[in-house]
């Protein structure tokens, strides 16, 4: 998302200003870390649901966004929104979870892994 969005914004959206470019993916980075902090005593399985439901609806919207016969900056900007919170949510639950399930011994190491991925989820694709 945050290394499409430019383009999209640019191209598809007929969006060129800069600051746009760099506003619109902070936009899912600060939406991640307030749904982060608004939920802060939430069971790891609401975290989890709540995520995946909020990725699915963002995901739709900003499909949409760009597939609508006049593209939509404003469904654009919501779904970026909406994939914020939906990546807060499930990467809190992911940490929350290992945190559950790994023995106090080797906990670091699993916390670890899960950074691992996460970057390898980012860098791979």
């Amino acid at each position: 998302m945050t290394s499409l969005a430019p383009s999209f914004l640019a191209g598809t959206l007929h969006q060129p200003s800069h600051l746009l470019a760099g506003a619109v993916p902070f936009a899912a980075f600060a939406t991640a870390a307030l749904a982060q902090t608004l939920t802060g005593s939430f069971p790891t399985h609401s975290l989890l649901a709540a995520g995946i439901a909020a990725l699915l609806a963002g995901l739709g919207l900003l499909t949409i966004a760009v597939w609508l016969p006049s593209p939509s900056f404003g469904v654009f900007v919501a779904g970026d929104v909406v994939v914020g919170i939906g990546c807060g949510l499930m990467f809190k639950g992911a940490i929350a979870t290992v945190a559950e399930i790994s023995a106090p011994e080797h906990r670091a190491e699993a916390l670890a892994g899960i950074y691992l991925a996460s970057y390898l989820g980012l860098a791979a694709p």
